[in-house]
């Protein structure tokens, strides 16, 4: 099984006044088929911020170079 999708971020429950501190998403890897472990190394060909919460990308990933990047969800 290989995966397609990955979803990563806050989620927020009810329906009046619901809110989230920014919570940051460091040093983001996958595990590969030897059990390896990879930094992510793109932003994704599809990014959604399903808002609210918000999300974007402080640093986006950029092969090895900036360690899988940095995605911040804030409400």
């Amino acid at each position: 099984m290989s995966p397609k999708d990955i979803y990563a971020g806050q989620e927020l429950a009810g329906s009046d006044g619901a809110g989230a501190e920014p919570t940051y998403f460091t040093h983001n890897m996958w595990i590969g088929l030897n059990h390896s472990y990879n930094y992510q190394s793109n932003a994704g060909i599809e990014f959604q911020s399903y808002s609210p919460p918000y999300a974007r990308w402080i640093s986006t990933p950029q092969g090895n170079a900036n360690a899988g990047g940095t995605h911040c969800t804030a409400c």
